[in-house]
């Protein structure tokens, strides 16, 4: 199951740019920069469940006023936002 997890996310990310847009030719681009199953010293990611760990760096370019739609991370993820402005929602019950 975890071996069709992360290939299905990250399929799902790369193929958003060709649905979000604004109608004007601004779509968002998305490029890999890093992926990999080991850590910074060679040496193998802890496990967290079943399968082996892997991690995927993405650069990904979303133009102003492109509005992405609604969509959901399963996994851990991060992000830096280097101009603008995110927003986000969640609909999280910790109860």
């Amino acid at each position: 199951m975890q071996m069709l997890f992360f290939p299905l996310c990250l399929t799902l990310l790369l193929s958003s740019h060709a649905w979000a847009g604004d109608g004007y030719g601004k779509t968002v681009t998305v490029d890999l920069l890093a992926k990999t199953s080991s850590s910074w010293d060679g040496g193998v990611l802890p496990c967290y469940s079943t399968g082996s760990p892997e991690i995927t760096i993405l650069r990904i370019i979303i133009p102003p006023k492109v509005r992405l739609p609604m969509h959901k991370h399963p996994v851990i993820n991060a992000g830096v936002l280097l101009k603008g402005e995110c927003q986000s929602a969640s609909n999280f019950d910790p109860l």
